[in-house]
């Protein structure tokens, strides 16, 4: 295979990978690309960077954490992070005056 042919491939498999793919927001301005669910696709549900993506490098996004501010996710290959803040972990609810145990401010 000469080198003409070799950047051919790599653009035809680059566009295959492309076609299992969409642009995802997954909250309000926050933009990833997001695995199609297609009947075809045996891989787990999954989120790509989508700054690696569209310099043509496919780069998972790793769940860093969840909070109050929502889901968070980091991408190993640019470091860009992610927040998915429509995902926010919302605190139980506490009595007031009860510091919020079952037991009252002073514990068991």
């Amino acid at each position: 295979m000469n080198c003409l042919e070799k950047k051919l491939q790599a653009v035809e498999d680059w566009s295959a990978q492309t076609n299992l793919y969409e642009l995802h927001e997954v909250a309000a301005g926050v933009y990833v690309y997001a695995l199609k669910n297609t009947a075809d696709n045996s891989e787990p549900a999954h989120y790509l960077c989508a700054t690696c993506f569209n310099n043509k490098k496919k780069s998972i996004l790793q769940r860093k954490g969840k909070g109050m501010g929502g889901t968070y996710y980091i991408c190993n290959e640019c470091k860009a992070e992610i927040n998915d803040h429509s995902n926010r972990e919302i605190p139980p609810k506490q009595n007031p005056g009860t510091g919020g145990d079952e037991h009252g401010w002073m514990g068991s």
